[in-house]
């Protein structure tokens, strides 16, 4: 069993092992086994394995495999494998499997496949599969963050489409 950990400079690359760590620094690209943390500087990508954890900068790409947890910062796009947990910043890309939950900020777009819960913040847009939820954030007159859920399946809501809020904040399928 390998239970290494490395850590490299800017515009490096570093991978290790199951049980792994790996940090690479800004523009760097870290890729850690099964059970591995991967984490990246801005402008880089972070991959981890099987119940891993995957954390990138600013700019960053990042990728987690089943059942994992990844984390981007603003502007960057994440991806988590079954059952996996997402967060990014604001005006960023969250995108996650089956009965996975994925959360973005302001603008952000979310999609989580049957039985997932998508949540982006105000002007943002998520959809959802089979049983899934979304929820969408607005601001009220008094700027005020309140929100919409919708469930698929009801009220017309389909899945695997992407939905955004009207001016009447109403459900609205993106075209």
């Amino acid at each position: 069993m390998n239970k290494e950990k490395m850590t490299v400079g800017d515009k490096c690359v570093a991978t290790v092992a199951d049980e792994g760590t790996a940090t690479a620094g800004a523009e760097g690209t870290a890729i850690a086994g099964n059970y591995g943390v991967a984490k990246v500087g801005d402008k880089g990508q972070a991959t981890a394995g099987n119940y891993g954890t995957a954390i990138a900068g600013h700019y960053g790409v990042v990728s987690a495999g089943k059942e994992g947890t990844v984390i981007a910062g603003d502007y960057g796009t994440a991806t988590a494998g079954w059952q996996g947990q997402v967060t990014v910043g604001a005006e960023a890309t969250a995108t996650v499997g089956d009965y996975g939950v994925a959360i973005a900020g302001d603008k952000g777009v979310v999609k989580v496949g049957d039985y997932g819960t998508a949540i982006a913040g105000a002007e943002g847009k998520a959809s959802a599969g089979n049983g899934g939820t979304i929820t969408l954030k607005y601001r009220d007159n008094s700027n005020t963050l309140k929100d919409i859920v919708g469930h698929i399946g009801e009220n017309g809501l389909k899945p695997n489409v992407l939905y955004k809020l009207n001016e009447s904040y109403v459900f609205t399928e993106v075209v």
